[in-house]
């Protein structure tokens, strides 16, 4: 899940090497980095803007540390089965494709919102009824 804080700086506890993309970096031609939202087990989520049709988008990066030989066709997989699933609680896949640098991304849609760990950082503790409802909204979008 993407939510967690990201690095801003290229320090030895970063995962990431922020310096290879900066906001401003433009990837495949049409897409235009603006804000690193979060990283993930396999790469870092950018709100990125569509240049072409002039819209938000998330974007997501290959980790530096996540790219074996097979992670690119991961990442292609993972687009393929996203774009395939029609659901309120899944987000909507739009491109995928390689950077100039050669690396993987997937381009989906900007949810808006809060993550669920900024979620329970707010209250701390959920009633039984939100939690349910929470888990509810998970589960119907796991499954189809």
């Amino acid at each position: 899940m993407f939510g967690t804080s990201c690095a801003t700086s290229n320090d030895d506890d970063s995962p990431f090497e922020t310096d290879r993309y900066v906001a401003g970096d433009r990837i495949s031609e049409k897409y235009r980095l603006e804000t690193p939202l979060g990283f993930g087990a396999m790469g870092m989520l950018w709100r990125a803007h569509n240049e072409d049709l002039d819209a938000p988008v998330a974007l997501k990066l290959i980790r530096r540390d996540a790219r074996w030989s097979w992670s690119g066709e991961r990442l292609l997989r993972e687009a393929r089965v996203m774009a395939s699933l029609q659901h309120a609680a899944i987000v909507r896949v739009f491109d995928y494709g390689m950077t100039s640098r050669r690396d993987p991304f997937i381009v989906m849609e900007l949810l808006q919102g809060e993550t669920l760990r900024d979620l329970l950082d707010r209250e701390r503790v959920l009633s039984a009824v939100e939690a349910t409802r929470l888990l509810s909204m998970k589960l119907e979008g796991s499954v189809g």
